[in-house]
């Protein structure tokens, strides 16, 4: 669908200002990077085709194509570091760690074997699938996920972090992307206010296209966590692409009286004077 003059002007502004909000407190599932785009979405009411597991690229090719974009010197500590005892492995995960190379760290911390649970490493691959920028790695990476995050859920049913990155992964990788729309449904029953949960099904609706589920789960978000101004952001995006400015200019007004710096609220100022 074509953009108008307007739509753009939002996008430009809503991305200037995402960034200007980068270092204001972001509630998630862990501290790792959010910078990775979410594949292709599956719809909450029908299931997608199965993926076929063959196609899916090897966690180590993955890997090593992120290290070849390390600086010179960087591989070199890493190939230092280089061997399968578990001293070389557990210095390798430290420079992975160094260079915020999540994968990196979670693919050593797999290698020790016996070291580590189900959770903790289910939780490390999915810190990597979150950094993730490629949806082709983050199909593979999600499915690393998911190996050692269903068996741990099966057993702790009630720990809801847990739960809500497997449902993540699952709509991204697995063959029945529903059983993530379940598991969140799940929570969100027990929860009704569960943030992750409802980012998540928010989020999920937008890429199926089902936009008044999106801003309902997005009104709900702004309205129990109205600190968390990325919220308003993404409904007056919702609203702009209805193409109704109007919505979308109070939705922003009201998120500027809880902006706290002075360069994100002349930022959302000048979204606002351009939806006029």
């Amino acid at each position: 669908m074509k953009l108008n003059k307007t739509q753009i002007i939002v996008v430009f502004g809503i991305v200037l200002l995402t960034a200007v909000l980068y270092f204001l407190p972001k509630n998630v599932l862990s501290n790792s990077k959010q910078g990775a785009n979410r594949d292709k979405p599956q719809s909450e009411n029908a299931e997608s085709q199965p993926e076929s597991q063959e196609n899916l690229k090897m966690i180590d090719v993955i890997l090593a194509e992120s290290i070849a974009r390390l600086t010179e010197a960087e591989q070199k500590d890493l190939k230092l570091n280089e061997g399968a005892d578990e001293q070389a492995i557990s210095k390798a995960m430290k420079q992975y760690g160094k260079f915020d190379n999540k994968l990196g760290v979670a693919f050593c911390m797999e290698k020790l074997s016996g070291k580590y649970t189900n959770k903790e490493l289910g939780m490390a691959y999915y810190q990597a699938f979150q950094q993730s920028q490629l949806e082709e790695n983050k199909k593979s990476i999600g499915a690393k996920t998911v190996s050692f995050l269903k068996t741990y859920s099966e057993q702790s049913p009630d720990d809801i972090i847990a739960k809500c990155a497997l449902a993540d992964c699952f709509v991204t990788s697995s063959a029945n992307p529903m059983n993530g729309i379940m598991l969140l449904r799940d929570v969100i029953a027990k929860d009704s206010t569960n943030e992750t949960a409802l980012l998540l099904l928010g989020q999920f609706a937008v890429k199926s296209g089902q936009i008044e589920k999106a801003i309902s789960r997005f009104e709900s978000l702004i309205r129990l966590y109205p600190s968390n101004i990325k919220y308003s952001l993404y409904l007056a995006q919702l609203f702009s692409d209805q193409g109704n400015a109007q919505k979308a200019s109070e939705t922003l007004s009201s998120a500027k009286k809880l902006a706290v710096r002075k360069s994100a609220i002349d930022s959302i100022n000048s979204i606002i004077n351009h939806l006029k």
